[in-house]
């Protein structure tokens, strides 16, 4: 991972539990810039308790919006992409299924289409459970 020096990286799903001690992590190798793309600002998060957001971009954009995450790949020349953002609490999934199957489906299209698009990123890492 070492080959992440100096890069500009993409981070869905950054204020989320996993995303959010990727960054941590991923912040240890020296990016030139970390990209978080942020649906909304959640004070009570790991990633805002921690202040994490005072050490990286927050692009602020939802998944399902395919030109916003065009937008941020290419005005941030974007290497390296980590896909972990997805609507994954199982009540809200449950109350709103056709939302949650909107941005866990459409948004990895979406992911994967501006990925396939930009000739400057070389690798996407996807993660769900």
């Amino acid at each position: 991972m070492s080959n992440l020096t100096g890069k500009n990286i993409l981070i869905t799903g950054a204020t989320g539990l996993v995303g959010s001690h990727l960054v941590e992590e991923l912040l240890k190798l020296k990016p030139y810039k970390i990209v978080c793309l942020v649906r909304s600002k959640d004070p009570s998060s790991y990633f805002y308790m921690n202040k994490l957001d005072e050490s990286v971009v927050c692009a602020y954009g939802d998944l399902n919006d395919k030109e916003r995450i065009m937008n941020v790949v290419t005005k941030y020349e974007i290497d390296y992409v980590f896909h972990i953002g997805a609507q994954a609490i199982v009540p809200t999934a449950v109350i709103n299924p056709y939302e949650a199957i909107s941005t866990n489906v459409m948004g990895t299209v979406n992911i994967l289409e501006a990925v396939k698009m930009s000739p400057r990123v070389k690798a996407l890492v996807v993660a769900s459970s």
